[in-house]
């Protein structure tokens, strides 16, 4: 299964300068056991196993003082714990659009991210011989995501290649799913990793800043870059993409 959330939107009112999306792959049979790790760590570091995982509480300066140190031991928990089992995280980073480019891509048209992301997705499900379903975060446009979603997939000569791809979309509510809350996190240490390095936020901050480089190590220890099929050229496992193709 692909748990896929994203931190940011790539629109030019949000505040965020480097939108990501995020696919984080888990074989089936290792679901209930990450479940469970996740439940655990929640319980022990937090007091709480219905405690949500999420990046906007946890991937903030704030984590690092001593009041919220909680929060900061359960994130490096659970990434530590994913490094015992054979994932794949992909992310697709992308940049803030100018008011001058910022056209909307039709409803009906998967948006360019999402077309990398599940390219990754099905690369990963073809090498570990399986099949993927994608599963989101409920959102508001659950309903058209799905039909663009569903559109490529069957229309499209690109997504027409992706045969690894179930055409079967979910969408979850994140705060009952962990694969969703471990997607949402990774999501927001990637972005964060990029709008530090790239726009030098956080630049008075030097302990989050660390913080940062440590969490995002992890999590780029959990990707791969994949070769096409010809062996000619190679899928990143984490694609920075020109913000010019953003509405493509």
């Amino acid at each position: 299964m692909a748990f896929i959330d994203e931190s940011g939107y790539p629109i030019p009112t949000d505040p965020t300068d480097r939108p990501t999306l995020v696919a984080v792959c888990v074989r089936k049979s290792d679901i209930r056991a990450i479940t469970a790790a996740v439940y655990n760590i929640e319980k022990d570091t937090m007091g709480d196993p219905d405690w949500e995982l999420k990046g906007v509480k946890c991937i903030n300066p704030k984590v690092m003082t001593k009041y919220r140190t909680r929060q900061k031991l359960c994130v490096e928990q659970v990434l530590r714990m994913l490094r015992g089992f054979n994932i794949g995280v992909f992310s697709v980073i992308t940049g803030k659009p100018k008011l001058t480019s910022a056209a909307k891509s039709p409803d009906a048209v998967l948006p360019f991210p999402f077309r990398m992301l599940i390219e990754r997705v099905d690369r990963w499900a073809r090498l570990n011989h399986s099949y993927a379903t994608c599963v989101f975060d409920t959102r508001a446009d659950s309903k058209d995501l799905s039909k663009a979603f569903l559109g490529y997939l069957y229309r499209s000569p690109a997504g027409q290649e992706l045969d690894h791809i179930l055409e079967v979309p979910l969408f979850v509510d994140s705060e009952t799913l962990a694969g969703i809350q471990l997607a949402d996190i990774s999501a927001s240490i990637i972005r964060h990793h990029y709008e530090i390095v790239e726009c030098g936020a956080h630049g008075a901050n030097q302990d989050f800043v660390s913080w940062v480089d440590s969490l995002y190590t992890m999590v780029h220890g959990l990707t791969s870059d994949i070769r096409t099929d010809d062996g000619k050229s190679v899928c990143y496992g984490f694609y920075r993409m020109p913000t010019k193709f953003q509405n493509v």
